[in-house]
């Protein structure tokens, strides 16, 4: 949800949509798009229909509750994630400081010694709030037009290949594709390969947990002057030092280190300091998400007579259990006699309830 809120209301007299709005408005994550396009989608979410009746044509009527639900889902993940990508960035800056940070003295106290752990947890965070954004982006996409791709298994990846419709559609489901794939490539052609690279910044950490930083010291900001201090301290504790992010962080350490131009340090880290790449990233994928939800709004709320649904590649297992999941299926807390007072009420957001009946049907089916 996206809006200009009454800056002389208070907080009290604010309805949940509506703080939802203020916090996007302090964190810089208003997408004006993306909120007309999640209101289209609850607008004719339908138990009766058993989902939209944009998927009408799909005939198993559980298959299209499913898919209904899962483009709703990631467009709810994406704002969700957009989110968690700007409080990061703010962590971010809270933690390293407006002037970068010196080196933990051998004396540091534990808790200073967190607060330093802490700067690298906050940037796997970001890049993994990254990839889930690009993940939700990417089925909502698939979904809505009808893309020949898993809705389930939806990636960041599929924007870059954003896969081809049949030659059989309809003109205006080719017109609203090519509309997508052109909206992508604006907002991700400049600097080339940014979008590649931080999707290949949350593969990194959060499969492989590599080192996301590299600290350097912080330039002088003084235009040539310089200010003497008269110290015993080593000076390794007084240098002021900024993290900046790996250049090729998909790399094994070993790797990038044995490389020939080693000694360059563009081939080891990104020459801006880590919060600018960072905040960079976050406004840059806001413009992406909003640009590709209004060309999706519009082809959301058209005429879509004659669109075709890839069915088979969005069809969806009842059971997903995998040997591991069915061993996963079996644990039920670490306390499972814990006296917990089965619910007797739910409290929900109203758009929710159609949701809700929904899966009351399929239960009941």
């Amino acid at each position: 949800m996206s809006g200009i809120l009454n800056p002389d209301m208070s907080d009290a007299e604010l309805n949940a949509d509506d703080k939802d709005q203020a916090i996007d408005q302090i964190l810089g994550t208003t997408m004006p798009a993306h909120g007309r396009l999640e209101v289209a989608l609850y607008e004719v979410l339908s138990a009766s229909d058993w989902g939209f009746a944009q998927f009408i044509d799909i005939e198993d009527v559980e298959q299209r509750a499913f898919a209904s639900d899962l483009v709703l889902s990631a467009v709810e993940g994406v704002e969700v994630n957009v989110r968690e990508m700007a409080l990061c960035a703010i962590d971010y800056e809270r933690l390293v400081g407006p002037n970068g940070r010196t080196m933990p003295a051998p004396d540091a106290t534990l808790d200073e010694l967190m607060d330093w752990k802490r700067i690298q947890r906050t940037a796997t965070d970001f890049a993994r709030a990254f990839g889930s954004t690009t993940d939700c982006i990417a089925a909502v996409t698939i979904g809505v037009l009808g893309l020949p791709a898993s809705l389930h298994g939806a990636s960041g990846k599929d924007l870059l290949t954003m896969p081809q419709l049949s030659a059989k559609v309809p003109e205006s489901q080719a017109a609203a594709a090519d509309a997508a794939r052109d909206a992508f490539a604006r907002r991700t052609a400049s600097p080339e390969g940014w979008l590649e690279w931080a999707l290949e910044l949350r593969d990194a950490v959060v499969h492989r947990g590599h080192l996301t930083q590299t600290w350097i010291t912080r330039p002088r900001r003084t235009r040539g002057k310089q200010i003497f201090v008269s110290t015993e301290q080593p000076i390794a504790r007084l240098i002021r030092l900024e993290p900046h992010l790996r250049a090729q962080p998909w790399h094994p350490d070993i790797l990038t280190l044995s490389t020939p131009d080693v000694s360059a340090g563009e081939a080891i880290w990104l020459a801006e300091p880590a919060l600018h790449t960072m905040r960079e990233i976050t406004g840059r994928t806001i413009a992406l998400v909003d640009a590709l939800c209004g060309v999706l709004f519009e082809a959301f709320t058209t005429d879509r007579t004659g669109w075709v649904l890839p069915e088979k590649q969005w069809y969806l297992e009842r059971d997903l259990s995998k040997k591991r999941t069915q061993a996963a299926a079996s644990f039920r807390g670490f306390d499972p006699d814990y006296p917990v007072p089965p619910p007797d009420s739910m409290h929900v957001h109203p758009r929710s309830a159609q949701r809700l009946m929904l899966a009351e049907q399929l239960r009941t089916r």
